[in-house]
């Protein structure tokens, strides 16, 4: 036999399990949810499953009741054990709605009417619910030490006005506080119905597969048809539906007891006697698996355990979170000085700090200045102009005249020829030649003045967007002037490298340079036969004069090219960086030296309003990480 169950959960537990449930509760209090994951115990069931009698039972309080959703909002029960069993009963309801409303209750029997009444405020007369939240303090010698989340009921059809979509509604509030590893899942179940048909039970296995953190409460065993009991019994012993924290039945007051104005001391005591003196179930209230108190008991048990092996996450989260809360209220600053002097200071170091990191990454220099990393590598520019160099070069290197030409070449030979004798080649052959092919140069290079515009376009923005985004006016006007700075030094590296494709149509080069390139040909090409004798043999030459005089021309073409090439992958990269990054930078310089010397430019300095309410929600959110963090240093 069970021992007798002291009065009204008049139960003992461990002197510190009151410190964890309290560190988790006023981390709550203190808004910190919004930031971070709590554990929790989330109550969830059908409609009419005997959620409210079962929250009553462990809670001592009346909760609302009646059909349908009840419950219209999350309800948070903080139930604190008193240590002095003489003291009084003490509750109080509190919720954020413009502001922190609070009432003090007098009694058990007023919470039901207070939750009506706040969830009325919260989610309006009708019976629509709300996501926000109520919590509920209740403080008495005759409770646990616990603290549950009560969920609305899963709604299956609309009534009395519902919106269609009421069943959606309430899975997607209940899914969103069960989805989370840290929070035990107490799903309550009727006896009287088939198990594997509850939605409590699917949505818990939806989001906890194998029933890890799923707790099972058995509830109206009373109702249950004769000649099915030990079906219930499997259920509890975990031979059906398993759950890992295993299934507790218990029996709450029924409507003719609340009629009958059964107190719930004296509804414990009457559980108590019917799993004790009942057939098949008093199995399991030897193994204490019945009653509200082994309830109680198991869940304080459960969140205890929970709390503690989330603590060391809680405490890198908590920390990873302060940090980058920190960083954005660096990046964000203190805000505008308010007295003219300290505020055109703040406006010359706001502008300066641009033109500094601007000059770093034209010239291949990291910026740091209050940037994360991933920043950084958005704004590293000159790893990008790089490679738009080196691929221009690979291109033009790809465009070098080759044995494709020699139809084109032997042609031109024949129809241009003058008075040169036999064996002399026409050098406005070879002139037109390189002039015509020159041509197709012209597109790579544009391509790369486009690719180094477009990137500097890009770092130009996020640069602005990372000094001036607090400061919409002064954005504005940093950004116009210093696009039209940078189109109008694209306009100077297009006539640039215009300039250099009118030179290299001059076909010149020096004759050393030449030479040079057109003995490496040559040699290449000896080398070339010489392997192809070995291999074959001598062979008779059986080429007719044109192709040998084009063969010979093309060698004197992929010579010059090869110079060309040569010239042209330096000089274009070099007045591209000229134009659109060494100029430009000074230009910039130059022209944010004339703003700063403006009075218009200090009107311009005006902090958004998005900016300033920014700064506070951060800076609160400062403070609750901060003192979270201190109280986690404890444990």
């Amino acid at each position: 036999m069970a021992p007798e169950p002291p009065p009204a959960l008049a139960v003992t537990y461990r002197e510190k399990v009151r410190p964890f449930i309290d560190l988790v509760d006023e981390l709550r209090a203190s808004g910190l949810d919004r930031d971070v994951t709590l554990p929790s115990v989330v109550v969830i069931g059908d409609q009419s499953a005997g959620k409210s009698s079962c929250l009553e039972a462990i809670s001592g309080v009346q909760l609302p009741r009646g059909s349908g959703i009840v419950t219209r909002c999350p309800l948070e029960l903080r139930l604190k054990k008193s240590p002095d069993p003489e003291s009084g009963w003490r509750g109080y309801i509190h919720f954020e709605d413009k502001g922190e409303t609070r009432w003090e209750l007098d009694s058990p029997e007023d919470v039901g009417e207070a939750v009506k009444k706040a969830q009325n405020q919260l989610a309006g007369e009708s019976l629509c619910i709300s996501p926000r939240l109520i919590t509920l303090d209740v403080e008495s010698p005759d409770i646990p030490d616990l603290t549950l989340i009560d969920l609305p009921g899963i709604a299956r059809v609309p009534v009395g006005g519902q919106p269609d979509d009421i069943g959606d509604q309430t899975k997607a509030l209940i899914r969103e506080y069960i989805q989370m590893d840290e929070t035990i899942i107490l799903a309550v179940v009727p006896c009287n119905v088939d198990i594997a048909t509850t939605e409590a039970l699917k949505m818990a296995k939806e989001v906890d597969p194998d029933g890890s953190r799923t707790l099972g409460v058995l509830t109206k065993p009373d109702l249950i048809d004769r000649g099915t009991e030990n079906m219930t019994v499997d259920i509890v012993n975990n031979r059906k539906y398993a759950l890992k924290k295993g299934y507790t039945i218990i029996k709450c007051r029924g409507q003719v007891d609340i009629e009958n104005k059964v107190s719930l001391s004296d509804a414990m005591d009457k559980e108590e006697m019917f799993f004790q003196k009942h057939e098949h179930f008093k199995i399991l209230y030897e193994e204490k698996k019945t009653g509200t108190k082994t309830l109680a008991g198991k869940l304080t048990t459960e969140l205890v355990e929970q709390i503690k092996k989330s603590i060391p996450g809680l405490k890198e989260d908590i920390r990873e979170k302060l940090r980058d809360t920190e960083r954005q209220l660096l990046l964000l600053g203190d805000g505008i000085p308010e007295d003219p002097s300290s505020k055109m200071r703040f406006l010359v170091e706001l502008l300066n700090g641009f033109t500094v990191d601007l000059e770093k990454l034209t010239n291949g220099e990291q910026v740091r200045n209050k940037m994360s990393v991933k920043q950084q590598k958005q704004v590293w520019l000159i790893g990008d102009v790089r490679d738009a160099y080196r691929d221009f070069a690979a291109e033009l290197e790809g465009l070098l005249p080759g044995e494709g030409n020699l139809e084109d070449i032997e042609e031109s030979i024949q129809t241009n020829r003058g008075r040169e004798l036999p064996g002399f080649l026409p050098y406005s052959v070879c002139e037109a030649f390189i002039q015509k092919h020159m041509e197709n140069f012209q597109e790579p290079a544009s391509d790369c003045l486009l690719r180094v515009n477009q990137k500097v376009e890009t770092v130009l923005s996020l640069l602005t967007t990372h000094w001036f985004q607090a400061y919409s006016q002064l954005n504005m006007a940093i950004k116009e002037k210093i696009n039209d700075l940078r189109l109008a030094q694209e306009r100077k590296a297009q006539e640039v490298i215009k300039q250099l494709f009118e030179m290299e149509n001059l076909v010149f080069t020096q004759d050393a340079i030449f030479h040079s390139a057109l003995k490496r040909l040559e040699e290449e090409a000896q080398s070339i036969k010489k392997g192809t004798n070995r291999n074959s043999g001598d062979q008779e030459d059986l080429r007719t004069d044109q192709q040998k005089e084009s063969e010979e021309m093309l060698q004197y073409i992929k010579a010059y090219f090869e110079v060309s090439i040569r010239r042209l992958s330096d000089t274009v990269p070099m007045a591209i960086r000229l134009q659109l990054l060494t100029n430009f930078t000074e230009e910039v310089k130059y022209q944010i030296t004339l703003m700063i010397a403006q009075p218009d430019t200090l009107e311009l300095l005006h902090e958004d309003p998005d900016t300033t309410e920014q700064r506070t929600v951060l800076t609160e959110k400062r403070r609750r990480l901060t003192k979270a963090n201190q109280k986690l240093a404890k444990f």
